[in-house]
């Protein structure tokens, strides 16, 4: 039962972070707040090295449809190179049958890009 209860509040966690992301990607468009940002870049960074991509995603996706034009954050913006568009945050997921891929979620490791 603990594992479940553990497996259970780390989704509620997760959940969390998913709709702070939101909030930091469509309220920023609306109204920008540089300190906001910092933060919103603070918190991608932190979900990528946790092996996470919605972050990262929602991230890209504000820049990609925002008219705001904020510095970036160099590692960010490194890490960013790789995903030109919304295709490129698939992953791929191991399986039981093999490689699935699917978008961003869960721990990820990243589908080989073919250009």
């Amino acid at each position: 039962m603990l594992f479940l209860r553990s497996k259970s509040s780390t989704n509620v966690a997760r959940y969390g972070l998913e709709c702070l992301f939101r909030f930091y990607s469509y309220g920023l468009e609306k109204k920008f707040r540089p300190d906001l940002f910092k933060d919103f870049e603070k918190e991608t960074i932190n979900d990528y090295d946790n092996g996470q991509l919605y972050g990262l995603e929602k991230f890209w996706a504000f820049l990609k449809y925002s008219r705001k034009r904020p510095d970036i954050n160099p590692r960010l913006s490194e890490i960013l190179k790789k995903y030109k568009r919304l295709e490129d945050f698939r992953v791929v997921d191991e399986t039981e049958n093999g490689m699935t891929s699917s978008l961003a979620q869960g721990k990820f490791q990243i589908a080989p890009q073919h250009y």
